[in-house]
């Protein structure tokens, strides 16, 4: 079985935690992502946006949490 990929996205763009940035509508299939060091300010900016809310949740991945403990608290 594949591991799950973790992503954060809006209505254009797509960004995965291994860094792989796409142009939804212009690689609905994901074969080419975008370079980083070429990212227009409108790009960037996304970029920033989508990275931070991976940041955010980095730590409330399910594979992150201790169930053992989690599970006696409830």
């Amino acid at each position: 079985m594949e591991k799950a990929r973790v992503f954060a996205r809006n209505q254009r763009f797509m960004l995965y935690d291994t860094v792989e940035f796409y142009d939804v509508p212009a690689d609905y299939l994901e074969e080419s992502p975008i370079a980083l060091d070429s990212l227009c300010a409108t790009q960037q900016k996304v970029y920033t946006e989508l990275k931070d809310v991976l940041d955010h949740y980095a730590s409330r991945r399910l594979a992150d949490i201790d169930w053992f403990n989690f599970l006696k608290k409830a």
